[in-house]
């Protein structure tokens, strides 16, 4: 009696998913990490793309975050891995953790954030800027790398969808900078608990004035300076949420928000309001 063939699966076509993170970048992890990291990585990398359908090195590489940090080896790394091009040419979404407690060296983070705009070679979608959530309400500074990260973006040429600022200082006149390399390109403006030094109502006209594509400006708990001689642009407790009207182009959606929405006092809200978004 004739055996019954059994059917065989055909050869599996797809990448090596042992390999399934780029050896360019196993290349440039090698120097840190031992044998059985390596493993691990490996083990790691194989599980997620069996898990996914898009291309996991794809998945793996779109995003980068950025810490501030006193040891050099970090930002080595982080330069290291835009080397590569499977990482130049896909990353899209640039994180920046920062800590109050990171050693400030002004010169050094200004040649970092240039050398990485530098090695980036496409547009980027979203740029979120964090920093430290323990500090006490009022206590939020001008900081020098999230400083240093927004004046390398202004200079470096590349278009930004999206910019979220969380628990920084940063002084009106940089955003402002930055919104004027970026006014073709900037659709969206979160802007939460954090300090704006200086400004006011010419801030919000230059951010919705002529020129402008921001679809969305979303201020939140903005918490003010504990210093007496600095103004604080917005102050507390979901100021404002704007939403602009495709059809005729302006900010008509726009809505105050919480108990104390104050800006130059209740009523200057009502018309600064009026004045900016007509």
């Amino acid at each position: 009696m004739a055996k019954k063939k059994t059917s065989r699966k055909p050869p599996y076509k797809g990448p090596d998913r042992l390999t399934a993170l780029p050896s360019e970048l196993f290349e440039k992890f090698g120097d840190h990490l031992d044998s059985t990291d390596v493993l691990k990585l490996r083990l790691v990398n194989r599980t997620i793309h069996a898990k996914t359908t898009k291309s996991f090195s794809e998945k793996f590489t779109r995003s980068l975050t950025i810490e501030t940090s006193s040891d050099t080896k970090a930002s080595e790394m982080v330069l290291r891995l835009l080397g590569c091009d499977v990482m130049a040419n896909t990353v899209k979404v640039l994180r920046l953790v920062h800590s109050s407690s990171s050693i400030v060296d002004a010169e050094r983070d200004h040649d970092f954030f240039v050398e990485v705009m530098g090695k980036i070679r496409v547009s980027l979608e979203r740029v979120s800027i964090v920093g430290d959530s323990s500090r006490a309400q009022g206590d939020t500074v001008l900081s020098t790398a999230p400083y240093q990260l927004i004046r390398a973006l202004s200079t470096s040429g590349k278009s930004l969808s999206i910019l979220t600022l969380s628990n920084v200082g940063v002084d009106h006149s940089l955003l402002q900078a930055l919104f004027e390399a970026q006014k073709t390109s900037l659709e969206r403006l979160d802007i939460e608990k954090s300090m704006l030094q200086g400004g006011g109502l010419s801030l919000l006209r230059v951010f919705t004035g002529d020129g402008s594509r921001l679809k969305r400006i979303y201020l939140t708990e903005v918490r003010e300076s504990a210093h007496p001689m600095q103004k604080v642009v917005f102050a507390p407790k979901n100021l404002l949420k704007a939403v602009r009207n495709p059809i005729t182009n302006r900010f008509e959606d726009y809505k105050l928000q919480g108990n104390t929405a104050w800006f130059m006092g209740t009523e200057g809200v009502k018309v600064g309001m009026k004045a900016v978004f007509g």
